[in-house]
């Protein structure tokens, strides 16, 4: 069924609220947040009188425009500061209501709850759900991404990462401290680990085939932390043999129809890491490493012990690190990949250059340095001078695609508004299988059921904060002019003209041969993704952007203006920026129509207003503030 044409708007209305100011920095402090538990003051205090704020106290007048959303998007210095138990913040600039389902911001990909890191340069999309409310790290999300590029390139270029029927890797380490508990060396998330330290005595191979499950090579690490260079080598081949290999002699092995299954690797799109498991924040390597490189097939004996002696192997190189070129990394920096495929490593923490086994090394601490792959991805530099955000309101100009992107929401849904330079080059992704924190996704499905209209589900793995089953996010999105072209991906396997697919990993791409402007409305449900239709219907019948985006921005002075307060501008923003984080969250969870997911996974209807993560929020004092 076709849909209906949309209502045409004019997004050239001058917008006089002052909400809104460029940004022309980021608080240099990190605020105080846990998880749930957004204040703010302590990151404006840290940041000092002098440093560069989001919002202008100057002109402010309005209790709205004294919230900063930008405070707590600075990356914490250490793992539990400003971050709970992790070592980043749990804050976002972004598009919301008081404490609204929806919860629309950009995410820079850096692996994190909170999607969005101010040091990050590069942003992958838009998501809808965070930490502050809709999850328990186990968050369903769903990511859109605007873009000029063509998806089935970049996800030809991923396939080649994710090999499963051959590998080899090498690299040299030097470490004086058997680990005592898991670290990870070398790690291509869970499905090939080439070297995972579990004690003193116990390191292997970790590898996991499709439904055969995880298996393991061993051999005693304690001789080799011994503070010498030693060189590490591991050859898989699919339906044969995993073995490895310690200054070229082997060390540990298993063959198919011994005690293992040697079957083929499950693929991932998850990044290769070097000094720790770079792709769920922990299992950190305390030494020295160099030469790191991963090949696309079964090394021979004789190669692995040339590789040992010094000499270079060549041939089927996926990506080789030396750290020659590495002088003073520190968070954001890159490292060349040495074999020329272009698979850039991203350096995390602060590892010392030090002296390697050929050339430069690189020293980790075994408290968050590592070096992660940059895998090939759909996401767009973006600079810091083009953000634009307030409560209810988000923009920034992706450089990449030349397009401005814009956010507002409803409580139930996210709207977006895209203007495109070029629109003969347009297009969108919408990621189904996305999904912030570590969990990971247990299944999604996507369908596009007419011309203007996307929807979907995503499953996590874990229970929503100790319920019964591992519970379901759905969504419905329409946009406001009819596709051109469409598609969907599974995996690294693009398909156009395809309406649906199932799986982890899955998504819906549309382009278009016209368009220089695109407003997308996003509506989420707990319940059904009919569920989520009608909260879409409901909430934004029409398509006028500057309505919703003006109901939000009057919706938060209202709620945020219930408490009045004197002093000056400074403290004022400081008060109003605590506010405004603490009622980002309990976010409520019943739909237009009542219906709401309960813990037992059986849905109700509710007679009053629904929250989630009730603990660690504002809800001592809500009833003084909320309607």
């Amino acid at each position: 069924m076709a849909d209906t044409d949309p209502t045409d708007t004019d997004s050239s209305t001058e917008r006089t609220t002052s909400s809104r100011i460029r940004r022309r920095s980021v608080l240099k402090g990190t605020a105080a947040l846990g998880l749930g538990a957004f204040t703010g003051v302590q990151g404006i205090d840290a940041a000092g009188s002098d440093a560069p704020m989001s919002v202008d106290p100057a002109t402010a007048s309005e209790p709205v425009e004294y919230a900063d959303t930008f405070v707590g998007t600075a990356r914490a210095a250490a793992a539990g500061e400003g971050g709970g138990a992790m070592p980043y913040p749990n804050n976002y600039p972004g598009a919301t209501r008081p404490h609204g389902m929806v919860q629309l911001s950009p995410d820079t990909g850096t692996s994190n709850i909170a999607g969005y890191h101010h040091e990050d340069d590069e942003i992958l999309g838009f998501s809808h759900t965070h930490v502050s409310g809709t999850g328990c790290f186990g968050l369903g999300n769903f990511l859109l991404s605007p873009t000029t590029e063509d998806v089935t390139e970049v996800k030809r270029e991923q396939r080649e990462l994710n090999v499963t029927d051959e590998l080899s890797a090498s690299f040299w380490f030097r470490t004086d401290k058997a680990p005592g508990g898991m670290t990870s060396l070398l790690r291509h998330d869970h499905n090939i680990t080439p070297l995972q330290v579990w004690s003193p005595h116990n390191a292997n191979v970790v590898w996991f085939s499709e439904g055969m499950g995880y298996q393991t090579a061993s051999f005693d690490f304690e001789p080799y932390a011994d503070g010498e260079w030693h060189h590490y080598a591991v050859t898989y081949e699919s339906g044969n043999r995993v073995a490895a290999y310690v200054d070229g002699e082997e060390v540990a092995s298993a063959e198919d129809g011994d005690d293992a299954t040697v079957g083929t690797l499950a693929t991932s799109e998850l990044p290769w890491s070097v000094g720790g498991a770079v792709d769920n924040g922990g299992e950190w390597f305390t030494g020295d490493m160099d030469e790191a490189t991963v090949y696309s097939r079964v090394l021979d004996e004789c190669e692995i012990r040339a590789l040992a002696d010094g000499e270079s192997v060549s041939g089927d190189v996926l990506f080789s690190y030396s750290f020659d070129g590495v002088n003073s990394p520190s968070d954001g920096d890159d490292v060349a990949d040495d074999a020329g495929n272009g698979y850039t490593g991203m350096v995390y923490g602060d590892p010392e250059p030090t002296d390697g086994a050929s050339g430069t090394a690189l020293s980790f601490d075994g408290a968050g340095d590592g070096v992660g792959l940059s895998l090939p991805q759909l996401s767009s530099t973006f600079s810091h001078e083009t953000e634009s955000a307030g409560p209810g309101y988000y923009s920034v100009r992706l450089e990449e695609y030349a397009t401005k992107a814009e956010l507002t929401a409803t409580d139930r849904v996210g709207v977006h508004r895209y203007t495109f330079d070029d629109g003969s080059d347009a297009g969108f992704l919408l990621d189904a299988g996305y999904n912030l924190g570590d969990s990971g996704t247990k299944s999604a499905d996507v369908e596009l059921r007419d011309e203007r209209t996307i929807v979907g589900s995503q499953t996590v793995p874990g229970p929503f904060c100790s319920g019964a089953e591992p519970y379901s996010v759905h969504f419905a999105a329409k946009f406001s002019k009819p596709f051109d072209e469409y598609g969907t991906w599974n995996g690294v396997e693009t398909s156009d003209g395809s309406t649906s697919a199932s799986g982890p990993d899955v998504g819906a791409f549309v382009r278009y041969g016209d368009a220089s402007e695109v407003i997308v409305k996003v509506g989420i449900s707990y319940v059904s993704r009919e569920n989520a239709m009608d909260n879409l219907e409901t909430e934004v019948p029409d398509w006028d952007f500057d309505r919703v985006e003006a109901d939000a921005t009057e919706t938060w002075n209202d709620r945020l203006g219930r408490i009045e307060v004197e002093g000056d501008d400074a403290n004022k923003v400081k008060f109003y920026t605590a506010l405004y984080h603490a009622m980002l969250g309990p976010t409520i969870f019943e739909d237009t129509n009542g219906e709401y997911l309960g813990m037992d996974d059986e849905v109700y209807t509710a007679t009053a207003t629904t929250t989630t993560r009730c603990s660690r929020c504002g809800t001592p004092f809500a009833p003084n503030i909320r309607s």
